[in-house]
């Protein structure tokens, strides 16, 4: 390891035979157990004192000391992993708490944008987080709306802290951060995070997609989500 060795010698001669040294050293510390295994030279225990060692050496290494190594990185990563989604389970449980906060005045920005005649900004749903983990949950759950105070795994709903945002029929974020409020990151390893808004604007739907290294700006033309034209289906119908 970074702080401890294990080694061995062979010492041979015709006058002094065959040894066998077993060294071990341990930050500044160091012992040595000396093995005599012949007075005189002896071609036979000079092999075994190299084989011998060097077999109980590789054995040990792949049937123990690696294993446990990978057992132990294997439980410091689970630890770690805990950890962060501890602390990612008590920023949730606060997001929450605000989100409860903020919804009287969300709901009067909402009724205020639905009397704009000419159709005011109405943001109908905010995810922020790992989007392809949010689209797996969509594809499980097709017909389940989704819960805005639920906790999931990897991604957030933010509906509410980015209509509490909106200002006269915009919506202007300049940095996407965990900070904001109602906002938390929920998968702090993960580092594609990215920002997705639905709204409406002059009655029309839109759709904006932001990375987390993007300000947010709405509402915009290129959002806009075109419609499937029916002329293929009226043609048909002609026929």
């Amino acid at each position: 390891s970074d702080f401890s060795n294990i080694s061995f010698s062979v010492d041979f001669g015709g006058l002094f035979g065959v040894s066998l040294s077993f060294n071990l050293e341990y930050w500044n510390h160091s012992l040595s157990i000396p093995i005599v295994l012949s007075d005189n030279f002896d071609i036979f225990k000079l092999v075994a004192a190299f084989v011998f060692p060097t077999f109980l050496f590789s054995f040990t290494k792949l049937f123990v000391v690696d294993p446990y190594l990978s057992y132990m990185d294997y439980r410091k990563q689970k630890e770690e992993e805990e950890y962060l989604e501890s602390k990612v389970q008590k920023k949730a449980k606060v997001a929450q708490n605000l989100k409860h906060l903020m919804k009287e005045t969300v709901a009067a920005k909402i009724e205020k944008q639905k009397r704009i005649k000419s159709g005011g900004l109405i943001i109908k749903r905010a995810i922020y987080g790992d989007l392809n983990s949010y689209r797996e949950f969509q594809k499980k759950n097709p017909d389940k709306k989704i819960n805005k105070n639920a906790i999931h795994k990897r991604w957030t709903d933010v509906t509410d802290p980015c209509r509490l945002l909106a200002e006269d029929s915009k919506l202007i974020i300049p940095v996407i951060k965990p900070t904001i409020h109602g906002f938390y990151d929920p998968c702090p390893s993960f580092k594609d995070k990215k920002l997705v808004i639905w709204y409406k604007f002059k009655h029309s739907d839109h759709k904006a997609e932001f990375k987390c290294t993007e300000s947010v700006k709405l509402p915009k033309p290129k959002h806009r989500v075109k419609r499937k034209s029916n002329n293929n289906n009226n043609n048909n119908n002609n026929e």
